[in-house]
């Protein structure tokens, strides 16, 4: 799968699109995508929702995600974007975060 320079560049591009279709639906990201990693990103839990029906609507469509730790663990969540992910998966990932967030 080529160096960890290319699994970085895959990581980094899906995280892209996660994170665009999560910030278009009023979702933020805990950090700045400059100090945030390629494989792992920490969104804030939108007012009004919980981290139980984020995570229950996004396993419907197959998919997992965590929790933020320690003081963050009620009001954070975590996707991963690193493995072996295919383009159909990540286009999923997206349907699926379009359809748990525009309720």
């Amino acid at each position: 799968q080529g160096s960890w320079e290319g699994r970085r560049e895959r990581y980094q591009k899906r995280a892209v699109k996660v994170r665009e279709s999560l910030n278009s639906l009023g979702v933020e990201a805990l950090l700045d995508a400059e100090q945030t990693s390629s494989a792992l990103t920490t969104y804030r839990v939108p007012a009004g929702m919980t981290y139980d029906e984020i995570h229950d609507g996004l396993k419907r469509w197959g998919f997992v995600i965590f929790a933020g730790q320690g003081s963050l663990a009620l009001n954070t969540f975590q996707i991963s974007t690193m493995g072996d992910i295919t383009q159909y998966d990540v286009e999923r990932l997206l349907a699926a975060i379009e359809t748990v967030f525009k309720r």
